[in-house]
């Protein structure tokens, strides 16, 4: 369905009346938006309470199809620590608005968690749960063989420092053939929401599918553990590793590429922050990457 207005104009009450099924319908307040495309806003309705998001302007209609189709096939594996998406009227997973594609999920009361030992354990638990959802039909789009050999080139032109950061892409050892499961690609207390009974529910599942398995154990070592003025918790990861590994039996390949997966994934994240201070941070990884292995080899 195509309403007349503008690219980047949000969905007003009527539409999400008329495409859901849901009445008396109260917009809240908008909670995230980039570049005026994507939204993330809250729901009231006579049925409770939602939150409507508006995919990133590059999504195409089968991006969505495979994205919004997620939050129906993981909950039917018994994987429960994702929101539920509400169908519309006619059965569809999103609905198409002024030139943007918008799907509705339920609304998790809560609040994101404090980073904590106690949250990474739970996150590694969650995250080694997710890995074991079975029979998951698509692949993810995050792979590191296409993203080294286009992005991060492209980020290293825009750096002034960007001779050391491609000696350091080209580094990189390849991650095919690692063992693959369901990946979320952007584990952490920033995409959780704690419930008032303390159980955690993941949010932001845009870049959900099968892929390379070591990406989420990996995620966390450079940008959760070690801040930007390189102070690193080793007790936050020693509680998200050590639970994972409880659950989970890593090949010794898969070990061997966890720091080169951190790595990877500091390197794509670098101009999304303090640039400067992220360049800085890896440094102070590469330097200190027996401590960071201790970690998850211990």
């Amino acid at each position: 369905m195509l309403m007349r207005g503008e690219t980047g104009e949000q969905p007003t009450a009527s539409f999400l009346e008329e495409v859901w099924p849901l009445r008396r319908v109260r917009l809240g307040a908008q909670q995230k938006a980039v570049a005026g495309i994507r939204a993330v806003r809250r729901v009231e309705t006579q049925e409770g309470s939602y939150v409507y998001k508006v995919a990133d302007e590059w999504a195409t209609p089968e991006v969505l199809r495979r994205s919004t189709k997620a939050f129906e096939l993981i909950r039917e594996q018994g994987f429960w620590r994702i929101p539920a998406l509400l169908k519309t009227r006619q059965g569809g997973y999103w609905a198409e608005y002024c030139g943007q594609y918008v799907y509705m999920l339920e609304c998790v009361e809560g609040s994101n968690p404090e980073p904590s030992a106690l949250t990474y354990e739970k996150l590694g638990e969650i995250t080694a749960e997710l890995h074991e959802v079975a029979g998951y039909p698509y692949a993810a789009d995050f792979r590191p063989g296409p993203i080294i050999a286009k992005d991060l080139r492209t980020i290293a032109e825009g750096l002034s420092f960007g001779a050391d950061y491609q000696e350091l892409v080209e580094s990189l050892p390849s991650f095919d053939n690692l063992p693959q499961a369901l990946i979320h690609t952007d584990v952490g207390p920033h995409n959780s929401i704690e419930r008032v009974d303390g159980e955690l529910v993941l949010v932001d599942w845009d870049g959900v599918g099968v892929g390379t398995r070591v990406l989420d154990v990996a995620f966390p070592l450079i940008q959760q553990f070690i801040s930007e003025d390189c102070e690193y918790n080793a007790e936050w990861a020693k509680a998200f590793y050590g639970v994972y590994r409880a659950n989970i039996t890593m090949t010794t390949e898969e070990l061997d590429h966890v720091f080169p997966a951190a790595l990877f994934i500091a390197l794509m994240y670098i101009i999304y922050g303090n640039t400067a201070k992220r360049w800085k941070r890896i440094g102070w990884a590469l330097a200190n990457r027996e401590m960071l292995e201790d970690s998850y080899r211990s």
